[in-house]
């Protein structure tokens, strides 16, 4: 019987971790169809965001709205973008979820740059939905700078 329960378990974990990225994956996918997410379908009202490009921490629905208008108009200027999510892994604490994956993202001309992106992302589980809560995001460093004697 304790084997059929961790079981059940661990498929259990395993239908919530893939929530979870399907919540991820769509939130990415919109950005590239230049659709912002109005209605909060992927993040939580209260969301914070540490954007790669942005100085300040954006905080809250509203704030993440103005914010993606400006990022989509920004793509929009740079000129055709693919992207792809990996995924490094997803942990469930309870109705909290974490996940740990780079974006590797690559505009063409007319305003051309490609990058390699770190992202940490918290979900919270509500009513039974997965939304992003916070997003932490930063260039992946090429090393440590070297030390002139």
């Amino acid at each position: 019987m304790a084997a059929m329960a961790d079981l059940s378990n661990s498929t259990a974990k395993h239908s919530e971790k893939q929530a979870v990225e399907a919540v991820i994956r769509a939130n990415y996918n919109a950005f590239t169809t230049r659709v912002t997410d109005d209605n909060a379908e992927y993040a939580a009202n209260g969301v914070t965001i540490w954007d790669v490009f942005e100085p300040e921490l954006i905080i809250g629905i509203e704030a993440r709205k103005a914010f993606q208008r400006r990022d989509i108009d920004q793509s929009v200027a740079r000129g055709a973008l693919t992207f792809d999510v990996t995924i490094q892994f997803i942990t469930l604490h309870g109705h909290i979820a974490i996940s740990r994956h780079h974006v590797d993202f690559n505009y063409e001309p007319p305003n051309a740059v490609s990058g390699h992106v770190r992202v940490t992302q918290v979900l919270q589980k509500f009513g039974g939905q997965w939304k992003i809560i916070h997003t932490q995001e930063g260039m992946v460093p090429t090393g440590v700078p070297e030390i002139e004697q």
